[in-house]
């Protein structure tokens, strides 16, 4: 097989694949029909299309396929019957696409609990750091008091004497 023809049946099989995998990228991570369907096919294309159309209405209705869908992969697994491994292979780019884009949502948002638990970490040393302030300013305003009532009794001694 030509580097040539070998590019135009990837090209040829990006469209199919992409419309079937990329609506539902859970799925495409073998979670849904159509991992399912590429299991039990076992690499044979008439037992993956009759697997799909068993499967029709479950698929339509998880990926949003478009209209045509079932004619244009008949037409394509006709036209292409020696491509199954290309199109495990395009499956298994989309799926680690999906890992990877995962992943990085998830460092994303790992850089944000950590922000944020820093944040909080600093909030809670703030309010016991106003805890304790707060605690001495009564005990200062205790002595203060205190020292009120000692300044009245000795004025009120002075008076007397």
């Amino acid at each position: 097989m030509s580097i040539l023809n070998l590019v135009r049946r990837s090209v040829l099989a990006a469209p199919l694949a992409l419309s079937l995998l990329a609506a539902v990228p859970a799925h495409a991570q073998g979670q849904g029909p159509l991992e399912a369907c590429l299991d039990a096919a076992d690499g044979q294309a008439e037992a993956f299309e009759a697997c799909l159309l068993d499967h029709a209405s479950e698929l339509e209705a998880e990926y949003g396929l478009p209209a045509g869908w079932r004619a244009r992969l008949h037409d394509y697994l006709q036209s292409h019957p020696i491509d199954w491994d290309q199109l495990e292979d395009l499956a298994d780019v989309l799926e680690n696409r999906w890992d990877r884009a995962e992943n990085v949502r998830d460092r994303h948002e790992n850089r944000i609990d950590v922000w944020e638990d820093r944040h909080d970490d600093q909030v809670d040393l703030e309010d016991v750091f106003d805890r304790r302030e707060d605690r001495r300013d009564r005990a200062e305003d205790r002595w203060d008091r205190r020292e009120g009532v000692r300044d009245r009794i000795e004025n009120r001694r002075d008076r007397q004497h």
